[in-house]
């Protein structure tokens, strides 16, 4: 079946058979219970094609026909799609490729395995025989593949081609439009167990980095400034110490370590691309993704270990990667009635790349640990954060799947007839409910109305983000600095964007009143021009370290020449909020206080020392994000529009604006160019207003 993806209506646009289609998919997902041959999930896959959703994902296990003494077997790989085409005959399949090796190889081919580094030393991982679940504890330091396995990828490999050969002209192979490589913790490319891998495949891999990076062993030398050469150069992925202010690494004296943890990173996007462009030789006509580009939420703080720093190199042209996916955040606050709608990637890099981001949408019906369905008196609740959740990506011109992760039920019910119904096997779908299927039809129906209409952007705030910033820090507080730097915007009604550093380039910027720097503690020459200049047409905020390192070295010249604000070091450790309270602990080193009487201070330390203040059209914050009163102030002076005053999230595109209203009562709605209109819901409601018209749809 032909597929392809072009940059059409100012979005990544899917095609199937020279058909634009929505990019919404239902997922079936790798417990045993949710193979596509259960009664369950034929059930599901059916009730997903009566909405209009053909697009099915079904798990796929390489380790299922690749035996040790017989000849690969596709057989058992080519059930999981004759299945959902038993139960859709319509349906259009994804196959999400796990490439993992059966346990049979990894017994037989110790070298080819992690060796872990941990606090104990070195470790080949826990050998505690075959999983029946696929992907059971790759959090810890279990037994798995190196992904720098030179001997697997070509093994794994041809057994991928013979598969994919396999089906070629056949119902299945008819019915395939894309084919998901996924491996690494969880099948998401992640180092497996967040920990580092210093087996030969790994070292061997950081040696032909460091070649490549740096020619010649003089110019090694000089970067680490020592004596080293290609052979004798240490791998040191993980940070035992860093530099004098026990977070942020020194370049001068580390750049060993930032090596290591870049080519740790490399590792894993040269893998996804060895296995996708085997996909793309063997079945040109369709398409192939990966699980990758995730940045919210990412690598439980250990980033340089367990994140996606590399998405640029899966944005090339060339790159035989056509779609990015994943899971929207666990920070678990976020999935609250309440909650903050996010996605794990940079949806407006992935548009201005021209990738199509798919997300996972994993969250359960409301109550659904104890009822099949979730709970009828909390029908309202899971409605809401249905539309919370899939809205989102789809007014950012992107797609997702709804996952049938299929829940073990912490209770069986004592009428029930299976008193066995815990067991893997036994699962119950998350949508087959009458009343979630018809919810479920109308936001088909609202995908399918945007599907072949241009992307129009209606977000004041930028958000920007940089990779690179990792490798020159110990730690992330993830919720603070994600979260609540984006809850923040929220609660002030704005809708904003959110990029990497290397896409501002490729963005409008001028079309932002507000711009703000997330994260960019490394800011060298170069960027530091590029981002000054955006000063004069936007207002900018700069956060937390803001160029402290130039990629060269450390120190307060460095952050008071990129952000033209003077400041230095002080020795406080509470930030006091501009109302006088004390707001938070920091734990993140060193502060800085501002010392530019030019500067405007709203916001103080304990010590009574500046810690936020405007100079002109920027402003600096050392926190790693904006308290709310701060977040007034700073909005407020960048003209910034808030669209409703109830502090409840905003999401915007395509000439919509939803509001995803939590809580009873009345707000205003504020659409530009219209009068302001009052709405009263009775709390747990996705709102959706059509913003030309000024009217609710």
């Amino acid at each position: 079946m032909k597929t392809h993806i072009s940059f059409d209506y100012n979005k990544p646009t899917l095609y199937v058979d020279g058909n634009i289609t929505s990019p919404v998919i239902y997922a079936l997902s790798d417990f045993p219970g949710a193979r596509s041959n259960t009664y369950q999930a034929m059930i599901n896959v059916a009730n997903f094609g009566c909405v209009g959703i053909d697009l099915v994902e079904v798990d796929v296990k390489l380790h299922y026909g690749w035996h040790k003494v017989s000849d690969f077997d596709t057989e058992p790989m080519r059930e999981e799609i004759a299945c959902a085409l038993d139960a859709n005959e319509n349906a259009k399949i994804i196959v999400r490729l796990h490439l993992n090796p059966p346990y049979w190889w990894l017994r037989d081919n110790p070298d080819e395995c992690v060796l872990y580094r941990t606090r104990d030393g070195e470790i080949l991982g826990i050998d505690d025989g075959e999983q029946e679940r696929l992907i059971t504890n790759d959090n810890h330091c279990y037994l798995r593949v190196s992904l720098a396995s030179e001997k697997w990828k070509r093994e794994a490999g041809e057994l991928m081609v013979r598969f994919m050969e396999s089906i070629k002209g056949t119902r299945e192979g008819n019915s395939l439009v894309a084919i998901q490589v996924a491996c690494g913790m969880f099948g998401e490319w992640h180092h497996w167990g967040y920990t580092p891998d210093v087996s030969v495949n790994a070292k061997n891999a950081f040696k032909k980095y460091l070649k490549e990076k740096y020619v010649s062993e003089d110019a090694l030398s000089k970067a680490w400034n020592e004596d080293v050469t290609f052979e004798t150069a240490y791998y040191t992925p993980e940070l035992k110490s860093v530099g004098p202010d026990d977070v942020l690494l020194d370049p001068r004296t580390m750049q060993s370590t930032i090596d290591s943890m870049m080519s740790n990173q490399k590792i894993t996007v040269d893998t996804i691309e060895y296995f996708a462009r085997l996909v793309k030789e063997t079945m040109p006509d369709i398409l192939c993704g990966s699980f990758y580009g995730y940045y919210f939420n990412s690598g439980e703080g250990a980033r340089t270990i367990g994140g996606h720093l590399c998405p640029h190199t899966l944005f090339r042209e060339d790159s035989p990667v056509d779609f990015l996916c994943g899971p929207f955040p666990y920070y678990g606050v976020n999935r609250e009635p309440d909650g903050l709608p996010m996605q794990r990637a940079l949806l407006e890099s992935m548009r201005l790349n021209h990738k199509l981001w798919i997300t996972e949408m994993d969250q359960h019906p409301a109550g659904m640990e104890f009822i099949h369905g979730g709970d009828p008196d909390r029908i309202e609740e899971t409605k809401a954060m249905l539309w919370r959740n899939t809205l989102q990506p789809i007014l950012a011109g992107e797609g997702f799947w709804y996952y049938d992760h299929r829940i073990v039920p912490w209770i069986v019910s004592p009428e029930s007839q299976n008193q066995a119904a815990k067991s893997i096997y036994r699962k119950r779908g998350w949508w087959d409910n009458p009343v979630l299927m018809d919810e479920i039809k109308k936001i088909q129906d609202f995908c399918e109305n945007v599907v072949d209409k241009e992307y129009t952007n209606h977000n004041d705030v930028l958000v920007v983000y940089d990779t690179e910033s990792f490798y020159y820090r110990r730690w992330i507080d993830q919720f603070s600095e994600e979260y609540l730097l984006l809850k923040s915007l929220a609660k002030y009604g704005a809708s904003y964007d959110c990029i990497y550093e290397k896409d501002l380039d490729k963005c409008d910027t001028a079309s932002y009143k507000c711009i703000i720097f997330a994260n960019c503690h490394k800011v060298d020459k170069v960027m530091m021009q590029k981002h000054k200049k955006l000063s004069e047409k936007s207002f900018v905020i700069m956060l937390n370290c803001y160029g402290y390192c130039d990629g060269e070295s450390l120190s307060e010249e460095n952050i008071s020449e990129a952000s033209g604000i003077r400041m230095k070091k002080t020795e406080a450790t509470h930030f006091i909020s501009g109302d006088g309270h004390t707001e938070l602990k920091i734990e993140f080193a060193p502060f800085f206080e501002i010392v530019d009487k030019d500067a405007e201070p709203v916001a103080y330390y304990d010590n009574g020392k500046v810690s936020a203040a405007v100079k002109g059209n920027t402003a600096y914050s050392q926190i790693p994000f904006l308290t709310r009163e701060v977040a007034e102030i700073l909005l407020k002076r960048a003209g910034v529009h808030s669209w409703c005053d109830s502090g409840e999230p905003v999401m915007t595109g395509f000439g919509y604006m939803a509001i995803n209203c939590q809580k009873e009562g009345a707000r205003t709605v504020y659409i530009p160019g219209h009068e302001p209109l009052k709405l009263e819901t009775e709390g747990y409601e996705t709102v959706i207003y059509d913003i030309k018209k000024g009217e609710r749809i």
